[in-house]
């Protein structure tokens, strides 16, 4: 499932399915919007135009004036997931309310399913700070309970759950489709609207919804703080190659706490502040390329980013990576290899990579054989590497 964009956690939803950036770590949904805003909006009314498959729900009661669409999902068979949002969405106190509609996958389906209502206040608190730049502290009071919200003039019963003066609830509503029955999740958030007032029902048309978008876009842009162009970013001088160091220091300790909140079982949240940190490690070692390696400013940011996502890569696909002695010597002979065009004792490995990164970035790509040819090939020269220096 690819996000078009996410009104609910822009900063943590999937990264954007381009061949030019889904490799670039910190590029993000949200960071594609703001320079391609109307790309975006194109790209999102032709997934609408047809209209899901499925019902999408709006808000009946209260009046919060006209709403606008505010995030969709889609997949190769079509929208799976359309939010909607009414009143003020980027004020703490609101009044908000954003409808987010979504299909559930069929048992034979699988795929994606809706984050908890935990989770989705985390990320409507997230989305305040990147549109408004307000950073909400954690809430001091939970509660979670079972309620009711009028759907379609009829009771239906929701699970509610309330922090601070935030709430969510959440129904799942059988529907008929053709010849079988299928099923949308509805999830309600909302900033300063009592639970008992609001009424839900079924949308007729989604066109006044889309083409309120742009006017939603200028509001959220209008609020969003100024991002400062990475090349006018103030940074302090460093020295040597510390730079390309904490850049991929963050990249790969970011990796493990990923790693780890997966096998533990819940959803991995990177501080709010992490494309600020991320973006300013990242400018420092462009800058530390181009003076050390005298790349051009083109030369070094594709250089800084294939270094990231190559030792990303090889912690996630390389045992041995786990011993602290092999990962640091893999780092510094990468990096050196990056820099300077070392004649590193990985250099096989460093030139297999290499091959492999061009090999994504191509258009049109290279087949899913000689992708999985090229991947073996640079895994295999890192084995031997490894091997080579022993435990």
């Amino acid at each position: 499932m690819a996000a078009i964009t996410n009104f609910g956690n822009p900063r943590r939803s999937p990264w954007v399915t381009l061949r030019d950036v889904d490799e670039v770590p910190g590029y993000r949904v949200w960071d594609w919007l703001v320079h391609h805003p109307w790309r975006e909006l194109r790209q999102l009314n032709r997934q609408l135009r047809v209209g899901p498959s499925f019902p999408v729900y709006e808000v009946r009661q209260p009046h919060l004036g006209a709403g606008a669409l505010a995030d969709a999902e889609g997949s190769d068979a079509g929208v799976d997931a359309v939010g909607l949002a009414w009143g003020n969405v980027v004020s703490v106190s609101g009044p908000m309310l954003h409808v987010r509609t979504a299909r559930m996958p069929t048992s034979e389906e699988g795929g994606a399913v809706e984050p908890d209502l935990e989770d989705v206040l985390a990320d409507e608190r997230d989305r305040l700070y990147d549109h408004a730049g307000i950073d909400e502290p954690e809430p001091e009071t939970r509660e979670q309970y079972t309620g009711s919200l009028p759907i379609n003039d009829r009771q239906v019963s929701v699970t509610v759950r309330r922090e601070d003066g935030l709430w969510a609830a959440r129904a799942v509503i059988d529907v008929e489709s053709g010849a079988r029955a299928e099923a949308v999740m509805v999830t309600v958030v909302a900033r300063g609207v009592a639970f008992d007032t609001v009424r839900l029902g079924r949308v007729a048309d989604l066109a006044a919804y889309t083409a309120a978008r742009r006017r939603f876009l200028r509001r959220v842009l209008g609020h969003r703080p100024v991002l400062t162009p990475p090349e006018q970013l103030d940074l302090p001088p460093t020295q040597g190659l510390q730079a390309h160091l904490a850049v991929v220091e963050l990249a790969l300790s970011d990796a493990d706490d990923l790693r780890r909140a997966v096998r533990e079982g819940r959803r991995w949240r990177p501080p709010r502040d992490w494309g600020e940190r991320y973006g300013m490690l990242r400018e420092a070692a462009v800058r530390a390329q181009m003076t050390l390696g005298a790349d051009t400013r083109s030369q070094a940011e594709d250089a800084v980013s294939s270094l990231v996502n190559h030792l990303a890569q090889l912690a996630e696909e390389a045992d041995w990576f786990a011993y602290p002695a092999l990962r640091q010597a893999a780092i510094d002979e990468t990096i050196h290899y990056i820099v300077f065009d070392a004649d590193v004792a990985s250099r096989p490995a460093q030139q297999a990579w290499q091959r492999t990164w061009a090999a994504r970035r191509r258009l049109p790509p290279r087949g899913g054989a000689a992708m999985r040819h090229d991947r073996f090939e640079w895994l295999d020269a890192w084995r031997r590497w490894a091997g080579a220096q022993g435990r």
